[in-house]
């Protein structure tokens, strides 16, 4: 056994778990604090269009892609529009699918979906009975998906396999990555009865999740089509569903709302309110992004809900962790020490109060066997329960002087009547507190009540006394989280630029606070690889957003010589190629440009073309042209906005070794095996036909010895001529 605690006070948030206690309406995030649930917020003014919108809009789509551009689908005008990622501007996909290809004609195009990995982005053509597939960098259409009714939904898992939801069909259908129908998922599916009418599907943290039009609930589905847990939301006309993390998001035609379905504590889903400064149809939703509870995120900062409202408007952005529920409380189990009674003397709760929250906080004590009754499903804290002053969070327990009891409950409640939440990381409860009353003089000390039965007892003094104490508790407390300033993970937000200032790391504002606190933990690995190619790579990638290939041209240089005979020939009999180490010209040797020594007098040296070097600068003309050189190759794709080259440029100057030349150029597309070229059937790789043929019956070639393959039978001198 462990010696005893005798520390007269106790952290109720442990490993920022918070044992002991429970709570509605909150979410604890990744950092142990407790907040109001969260709900996506619209900042601006809604576009006066939205007004004369009707309630009931037709099914859409919404996607975005990696560089931020959002695609949507306008049903009646059946097209396909974008919100292009870099500049904004908002109109249809020019020449989607190519020029006269029949995917530029869609019928009530429907859900969208994007694939990273493979570059696509998927269209449900709903009145066309397909799902078409463009490729995201030509926009040309590469793959149709026939034999649906009505596909009006669209999501994609982890491993990049399409879910379709066919309302016309009833039916939830699964399409490998190979382009195959995976029917067991979809008989699952149908056979659980949980989604006979789906119109809206999403895909969160490996299950699949579908809304049905009829029944209005929503199903989470595994990957094996069994369901797992289903949500009645009683929403009618609800053709929009999206998911993130432990949030659901549907539209809600009836009251023009986006209503949010949160996870609480004990796993079930309770309504936590409706997306604020949002009041509009809803045609279709869809996640950037993912928003921990905690606030932190994904690739779209603190992550973005977009609402499509129909009748070909553009989508709207909702900040995911914008706003939060209005209210929300949480109670504690009794609250005990060991098998004593003690007097419970002070509560400090360590709470953020942004403007427009607040908290009440509500305590009792008693003994243990008569526990307090926890509050009502409403959040009221009804008797034995004491309310304490709203927005107090430092405070006196004990005000009636009851004496020593064997346990406390501590509540409270949370409210919100703007954007902000309280915010709880700790409480502490302090007990059996000797106080300054020991240290003062004798007449100033409180009277026993044995000496003194007629006058009324009362605290009075120790509770003033305790508000000295918590001045230099507070400084204490101060002085004591200092370490916490250079810990990457439990800095406050506020020091970071401080200590990413000590450790001369670059920090931009554009970052979310996780990559950020991210880049400050790992600058003593970055330190060690700054000034090489990886550092250099990871730092664009990092920074930039983009991703690098460095090639430095020395690596790939060599001098070719003849091979030498082996020690097996015959004297007078020449060495074979394999005698040299296979030296393959074009491969894995060069051709010199110079002679290694440099000028040798009565054999290379030239006048007025040479010069004389030394003994130990032997081979430096080989390589100098190539020495202390790299190249900086980025995609086209990574450079669509204006300023992302002058960010590279800043940032490969400030990286790289301050001897060295560097020269920037992108990626240019080359052969695109499938789309201009078949490779076998149009395009050929080396060599060509290894005889001519009679005119009319095969290629045109020339006459003479086929061309040599390099690797395979170069011969310098026989089959490859220098």
């Amino acid at each position: 056994m462990g010696a005893p605690d005798l520390r007269p006070f106790r952290h109720l948030n442990e490993d920022g778990l918070w044992p002991r206690f429970h709570w509605h309406g909150l979410a604890r995030g990744d950092d142990g604090a407790l907040r109001l649930a969260a709900l996506p917020a619209f900042e601006g003014e809604l576009p006066a269009a939205l007004g004369t919108l009707a309630d009931a809009q037709p099914q859409g789509g919404v996607a975005v892609d990696a560089g931020g551009t959002v695609f949507f689908t306008d049903p009646a005008g059946g097209v396909v529009s974008w919100i292009e990622g870099c500049f904004g501007a908002i109109g249809p996909v020019p020449c989607l699918g190519g020029p006269g290809s029949d995917a530029t004609r869609f019928d009530a195009p429907a859900g969208l979906a994007i694939a990273p990995a493979r570059g696509a982005l998927y269209v449900a053509d709903a009145g066309n009975h397909r799902v078409e597939v463009f490729d995201l960098g030509s926009l040309a259409l590469v793959e149709v998906l026939e034999g649906f009714q009505l596909p009006v939904s669209l999501a994609l898992d982890e491993a990049g396999q399409l879910y379709v939801a066919d309302l016309g069909d009833g039916r939830v259908e699964c399409i490998t990555t190979w382009g195959d129908r995976a029917p067991a998922f979809g008989d699952a599916v149908r056979a659980s009865g949980q989604a006979d009418h789906p119109c809206a599907i999403a895909w969160s943290d490996g299950r699949l999740w579908v809304l049905d039009a009829q029944t209005h609930q929503v199903t989470a589905f595994t990957p094996q089509g069994a369901p797992m847990e289903s949500i009645p939301t009683g929403i009618e006309g609800a053709i929009a569903l999206a998911v993130s993390g432990d949030s659901l998001f549907i539209g809600d035609p009836g009251r023009r709302r986006i209503a949010v379905w949160s996870r609480g504590q004990d796993g079930s889903f309770f309504h936590a309110g409706d997306a604020a400064g949002y009041e509009g149809p809803v045609a279709a939703l869809a996640i950037n992004g993912r928003a921990s509870a905690s606030g932190g995120s994904g690739s779209d900062g603190d992550g973005a809900l977009w609402v499509s409202p129909g009748g070909g408007l553009a989508p709207l952005r909702l900040a995911l962790q914008g706003s939060h529920a209005a209210e929300g409380w949480l109670w504690s189990d009794a609250i005990t020490v060991d098998t004593l009674d003690h007097v419970w003397n002070r509560l400090h709760a360590s709470i953020a109060l942004p403007a427009g929250s607040h908290v009440t906080f509500h305590i009792a004590t008693g003994a243990l066997a008569a526990p307090v009754p926890p509050p009502t499903a409403d959040g009221l804290f009804a008797a034995p329960w004491r309310a304490v002053g709203a927005d107090v969070t430092d405070f006196f327990i004990d005000l009636d002087d009851t004496g020593p009891q064997r346990a406390l409950w501590i509540g409270a409640r949370f409210a919100n009547d703007l954007h902000g939440t309280p915010v709880l990381r700790q409480a502490r409860v302090d007990f059996d507190q000797a106080s300054y009353l020991p240290d003062l003089p004798g007449i100033y000390r409180e009277r026993p009540p044995s000496l003194y039965p007629d006058r009324p007892r009362d605290n009075f003094l120790l509770r003033y006394l305790s508000l000295f104490e918590s001045f230099f508790r507070e400084i204490e407390a101060t002085t004591g989280e200092l370490p916490a300033l250079l810990d990457p993970a439990g800095a406050p937000d506020e020091a970071l630029d401080w200590l990413a200032g000590f450790l001369a790391v670059p920090l931009s504002q554009t970052q979310d606070e996780a990559t950020r606190r991210a880049s400050i933990a790992g600058a003593w690995a970055r330190h060690a690889r700054r000034g090489t190619a990886a550092g250099l790579g990871e730092a664009l990638r990092d920074e930039a957003g983009v991703r690098a290939v460095i090639e430095e041209p020395l690596q790939a240089l060599g001098w070719w010589a003849l091979p030498a005979p082996s020690s097996s020939c015959k004297p007078g009999q020449a060495g074979t190629w394999a005698d040299g180490g296979d030296s393959v010209l074009g491969f894995n040797t060069v051709l010199p440009a110079s002679e290694p020594p440099g000028a040798v007098l009565g054999s290379t040296a030239t006048l007025d073309r040479s010069r004389l070097i030394a003994s130990d600068a032997f081979g430096t003309p080989l390589f100098e042209e190539a020495a202390y050189r790299f190249l900086v190759r980025l995609y086209p794709r990574d450079l669509h906005c204006a300023d992302t080259l002058a960010r590279v440029r800043e940032i490969v100057e400030r990286e790289k070794p301050a001897h060295t030349l560097w020269q920037l150029c992108a990626i240019a597309p080359g052969l695109r095996v499938g789309y201009q070229a078949s490779l076998g059937v149009d395009t050929l790789l080396g060599g060509g036909p290894p005889e001519p043929g009679p005119l009319g019956e095969g290629a045109l070639v020339l006459g003479g010895e086929p061309r040599a393959r390099l690797g395979v039978d170069s011969r310098v001198g026989a089959r490859a001529q220098l």
